[in-house]
């Protein structure tokens, strides 16, 4: 199982990296800049979880010697859920929800690149970035929050 986890998470890194290079260089067209935009915050959430995933595999199988099989399935479904928080972080940011400057102009490549580091950070991060998710709706909303303190 091991091995097959090492497998998946390094093929996935690889297809991530090229077709986030190819979505971002316009070798694959979306058809707007805001498909381009989603897809390429999908898809670097995605690497983002694939190196929380590698980081958590060498730091528990190499490190710690503390591996625990029970914790497979996760190394699977991580980079899924790290795509799906790139993909929210950018509907967080073009909502104003999560604001980083109060200036508006921000040239656009760079806007492209806080998107991005912000995917990045979503999808590497996780169970921090619900944290924040919660702390939004909870001001917005009077939601409560429901994820449990680490």
């Amino acid at each position: 199982m091991n091995k097959l986890i090492v497998i998946y998470l390094i093929l996935l890194l690889i297809v991530v990296v090229l077709l986030g290079t190819s979505i971002y260089y316009d070798c694959i067209y979306l058809g707007s800049p805001d498909a381009k935009l989603a897809a390429c915050c999908i898809v670097v959430g995605v690497l983002g979880g694939v190196t929380h995933c590698l980081r958590a595999f060498y730091l528990h199988h190499c490190v710690l010697k503390d591996w625990q099989a029970d914790w497979a399935p996760w190394y699977f479904i991580r980079p899924v859920v790290s795509g799906v928080m790139g993909f929210i972080s950018m509907l967080f940011i073009k909502a104003g929800l999560l604001a980083f400057s109060s200036t508006t102009d921000v040239q656009v490549e760079n806007r492209i690149v806080l998107y991005l580091a912000v995917a990045f950070l979503a999808g590497y991060n996780v169970q921090n970035f619900l944290k924040k998710i919660e702390e939004v709706s909870e001001s917005l909303l009077g939601v409560k929050k429901k994820i449990p303190p680490d």
